[in-house]
């Protein structure tokens, strides 16, 4: 195989590494500050 394809194949694939560790990372930051929680309201439910 040519040099510029394993070059390809290894930039794809560090660049899938980052952008799931990147997702990871926000999923975790998003259940820390609360933003995955139920909304909550004072208003009774109409029936």
């Amino acid at each position: 195989m040519p040099f510029y394809r394993n070059a390809i194949l290894a930039g794809a694939a560090i660049l899938m590494l980052v952008s799931g560790c990147g997702l990871i990372a926000l999923m975790f930051y998003s259940r820390r500050k609360g933003y995955d929680e139920p909304l909550r309201s004072d208003r009774t439910p109409r029936e």
